[in-house]
């Protein structure tokens, strides 16, 4: 058993093992899927695997061969009691691989998985890895700062995917981080002085954790209010550059694992991709995400998708443009009946991102950059964007936009009525043919059976598309914590014939569908519902729980049109006339189907006292908690690494040496205060200068320990007995004279303040 002791202390395997902790907790706390409390064994048995091999001494190929043979039967074993609790192992990985290859011919064709047995079995095999790999580097190597930057890069990834409560994980991470950091430079050090023979304080361990416990306790208040910088115009640009790259990564990893719950974040500016999969559980917070002042709205667009795929959705536009401010963004044309919209939208946010918006937009007061395609094969993929007509599917900022930076856009919303919409023609413009009935070849038959049910060809396109938004209204119920549809089987097909029941992205897909399915031209639009009207401000109030899907239709001259079947939303309500609707928006009725959250939310505060507009730092509601809770952890961890360390002080030091620093400790107390360049003679002739009945017991004991701690010959018992007695003799002293130092000093107080 000596040979698996922690030579670099056992303080640096309970940090190494407190920051895989964190890493893990963070995941279970966020509940992307139920199961994860599997990774925190598995990071545990690779740090405890990983340590062991560090002191076998076998080669390192074997040890890494032997340990992935571990590694793997243990996560197999831990996964497969989770899949199937209460069967043999056999068993259980026979599932595993069912599940495996289920999920990797899904991958393969492109569509959607959403198996959550295969994500907790690579976060499980990640999270062995991680715990393996840095118990190599900090153990084995020492190579401290190698471990630091692979674990840190899974907090990141993890802290990043999770909502805003797990910042005292990731608080404690960097905190445990720093401090082996600090831990494992100070054990090199020690290693090279007992090479050299040199003689060093041991309490030098103890010094540097003290020092390196308030310098990363500085490091981690640093981090903290780093948010803060995000609106500087250099990070914005150096993120602008990877963050193409990254969200094709998200949005791959979103078709693969589509059954696990996401979270939005405060400092996501891009919260819809290019791909929308028809996924597990939906959980949306109450955070303020922006603030938008217009005459009335009912959506905010910000991305429209085309292509459904059998399991999901796709934006097909592959041609994209920057547009300087104020110019007009590419259109499709003009369309009757439609209503010029100013909105200002003051985001609770810092950086680039996506622009929110009613119906079509045509113009922006900050550099914008656009995602379209041409609606005719004039425009080319390298043409320019305004050489013809344009569709544009979503439209983000290009400079830092905030509380302190508004953002206005003109956009066009249609406010057609009933009776316009029934008379509208059916000749459909072959761009609009060819990308907006669209449907996969694999959608059940029965589907399109279902839709000429409901909406029987014989009616026109307005009608039949009010007919089939009704029909899903009366049939599907609104819920959220649903389960995702199987792997084998359409959503559409699903939602319709089996469960029933859904959130706003099923019911807005499922009218898209049945609507093409029986010729009208649609498309799924994800964004936010227009918000709760702030009667002190006159500005919607748009949260996270505002996300959500609704459906366009197309109206030949009309353009797009708006249509509402999700059933906990209110219907759109229309004119039957142009004369009954005087060209009003439809978002006139957002205040009545707002009316339950605006008495739900009575009394609640939007802002700060005296200000319209809270501050960009009020999105992240949780902060005084969670710095409370970072500041009990750290405080905590410190206190629990100051009485590791004064314990192995007291173990490592000799009984003359205890006696010394005991006399020490106590005359600090009586304010007899040393310098580091006296030797301990000259500090004792302080002591017995203020003390002068104990001068030859503290000369004595300095003696003795000069001569523990210099002499080549060791101290005998007699030795040891004689500081003893000589501290006996010098203790009764120094504790009258603590008796009577409060009034002295009481005393002294008084004297200076007369």
């Amino acid at each position: 058993m000596t040979r698996l002791r922690t030579r670099e202390g056992k303080l640096s395997f309970f940090l190494l093992m407190l920051m895989m902790l964190s890493i893990a907790w963070s995941m279970e706390f966020a509940s992307w899927v139920e199961g994860l409390y599997v990774v925190e064994w598995a990071a545990l048995g690779g740090l405890a695997l990983g340590f062991v091999m560090t002191r076998l001494g076998w080669r390192r190929a074997l040890s890494h061969l032997v340990s992935s043979v571990i590694g793997a039967s243990l996560i197999l074993a831990v996964v497969s009691k989770f899949i199937v609790p209460g069967f043999g192992w056999r068993t259980g990985v026979g599932m595993i691989a069912y599940h495996f290859d289920a999920w990797l011919r899904v991958a393969i064709s492109g569509q959607s998985s959403t198996d959550a047995v295969i994500f907790i079995l690579l976060v499980a095999l990640l999270g062995w890895w991680i715990g393996y790999a840095c118990a190599w580097m900090v153990f084995g190597a020492h190579r401290v700062w190698q471990a630091v930057a692979l674990s840190g890069a899974a907090m990141l990834l993890v802290a990043y995917a999770s909502p805003p409560e797990v910042g005292p994980f990731f608080v404690l991470y960097i905190f445990c981080a720093l401090l082996l950091a600090v831990r494992v430079y100070v054990y090199t050090q020690e290693e090279s002085w007992a090479r050299r023979h040199a003689r060093y304080d041991r309490d030098i361990t103890l010094h540097f954790l003290r020092d390196g416990s308030i310098v990363v306790l500085a490091i981690v208040a640093a981090v903290w209010i780093a948010p803060q910088l995000s609106s500087s115009a250099s990070l914005v640009g150096l993120w602008a550059r990877v963050e193409g790259p990254w969200r094709t990564v998200g949005d791959e990893w979103n078709r693969l694992f589509s059954g696990v719950l996401g979270y939005g974040r405060g400092f996501e500016n891009v919260p819809f991709g290019a791909q929308l999969a028809l996924g597990g559980p939906l959980k949306l917070d109450e955070d303020i995400l922006m603030w938008v002042g217009t005459n009335g709205a009912r959506y905010w667009r910000g991305v429209v998708y085309d292509r459904y795929d059998g399991s999901g959705w796709v934006n097909t536009d592959t041609l994209s443009a920057v547009v300087p401010p104020g110019r007009d963004l590419p259109a499709e044309g003009e369309y009757e009946m439609r209503h010029l919209v100013e909105q200002t939208v003051v985001p609770n946010w810092s950086g680039v991102g996506q622009a929110f918006y009613l119906g079509q937009p045509l113009s922006i007061n900050v550099p914008a950059q656009v995602e379209y395609s041409h609606t005719n094969s004039r425009g080319g993929a390298g043409g320019d964007p305004w050489s013809s007509p344009a569709s544009v599917s979503t439209v983000e900022t290009r400079i830092p936009v905030n509380v302190d930076r508004p953002y206005s856009i003109v956009s066009s919303a249609s406010v057609a009525d009933a009776t316009s919409l029934r008379e509208a023609s059916t000749d459909y413009p072959e761009w609009i043919a060819a990308r907006y009935l669209q449907l996969p070849s694999t959608l059940p038959e029965r589907v399109g059976e279902l839709a000429r049910e409901v909406a029987p060809p014989q009616g026109n396109p307005y009608d039949r598309a009010v007919a089939i938004q009704d029909f899903l209204r009366d049939t599907i119920e609104y819920r959220e914590d649903i389960e995702a549809p199987p792997e084998d089987r359409d959503p559409i097909d699903y939602l319709l014939y089996e469960s029933q029941e859904g959130y706003c992205n099923y019911f807005a897909s499922a009218m898209v569908v049945m609507a093409r399915a029986v010729g009208i031209p649609t498309r799924l639009v994800v964004g936010y519902a227009g918000g709760e009207l702030a009667e002190e401000t006159g500005m919607y109030v748009v949260r996270r729980r505002d996300t959500h899907a609704w459906v366009e239709a197309y109206f030949p001259g009309f353009g797009w049109v708006e249509f509402e079947p999700t059933a906990s939303e209110p219907p759109i309500t229309r004119a039957e006339s142009s004369d009954d609707s005087s060209l009003e928006l439809p978002g006139g009725e957002v205040e009545s189907s707002l009316e339950r959250d605006l008495e739900r939310l009575e009394g609640e505060e939007e802002g700060l006292p005296g200000s319209p507009i809270p501050s960009a730092s009020t999105g992240r509601s949780s902060t005084p908690v969670a710095a409370v809770a970072a500041v009990v952890v750290c405080g905590g961890a410190g206190a629990v690494a100051l009485w590791v360390f004064n314990r192995r002080r007291a173990e490592d030091t000799s009984a003359v040496s205890k006696i010394y620093r005991r006399m020490c400790g106590y005359a600090r107390l009586l304010g007899i205060r040393g310098h580091s360049h006296q030797t301990p003679y000259e500090y004792a002739s302080l002591i017995g200068d203020r003390l002068p009945r104990a001068a030859s017991q503290a000369r004595q004991i300095a003696e003795l320990f000069v001569r523990d701690q210099f002499s080549l010959r060791a101290v005998g018992r007699e030795e040891e007995k004689a500081a003893e007695q000589a501290w006996q003799a010098l203790r009764p002293v120094v504790l009258r004279r603590l008796v009577r130092r409060p009034p002295e000093l009481l005393r002294a107080a008084f004297r200076l303040r007369s």
